[in-house]
């Protein structure tokens, strides 16, 4: 997955989410959930230290909001809180994409935003695997819940208000549960600061 995958348009701009709040564990970079890459430059023009020379997992990563064109254009995680990773997985013996949402904060007024209300009901009738998440605190996982339940299914095909309700219930649910630190596999070239 690459640039030709990303949604004509669609640029970074000031975003800088992806440098911040996911865990990277790869030979090349490691860096904890929450914890800003130490190549990541704050204010003026931002952008990566070492961008020319950037490793390969962040060459190839785009987020969801740059691949798919169901995200609304406003729909820059910085702005929103809301970010999405797409993910190859293996699903019912096929391989398929899974898209997880990772809401950063304020998720109460996140899952209540009609338009974000309205995403999940259209992607969970498209049928698009998707997981709701919620950051942890730094260097921890980011839990999360499956969306595509029967019940998240008739939601959906019923009102915007049955979908929000199970929203709601599933922050609840992810909540309720203990985080888990996370401990890096790959040693070596641990950006995080």
């Amino acid at each position: 997955m690459g640039a030709a995958d990303v949604v004509p348009g669609r640029e970074c701009g000031a975003c800088r989410v992806c440098c911040i709040a996911p865990t990277i564990d790869d030979p090349e970079i490691q860096k904890q959930s929450g914890t800003r890459c130490r190549h990541c430059r704050e204010g003026g023009d931002g952008g990566c230290a070492i961008y020319d020379a950037r490793p390969t997992p962040c060459r190839v990563f785009y987020c969801a909001w740059r691949r798919l064109a169901s995200f609304p254009d406003d729909w820059r995680p910085d702005l929103t809180g809301v970010f999405g990773t797409l993910d190859a997985a293996t699903i019912d013996g096929k391989q398929g994409v899974v898209l997880t949402l990772t809401l950063l904060h304020n998720e109460m007024n996140i899952i209540r935003h009609r338009p974000f209300v309205e995403f999940i009901r259209a992607t969970v009738l498209e049928g698009l695997p998707i997981y709701l998440a919620l950051a942890g605190p730094p260097g921890h996982k980011p839990l999360r819940t499956f969306l595509n339940t029967p019940a998240m299914s008739e939601a959906a095909r019923a009102s915007d208000e049955d979908v929000c309700r199970l929203l709601h219930d599933a922050v609840h649910a992810i909540k309720a549960h203990p985080v888990l630190a996370y401990s890096l596999r790959h040693q070596g070239n641990d950006t995080g600061i």
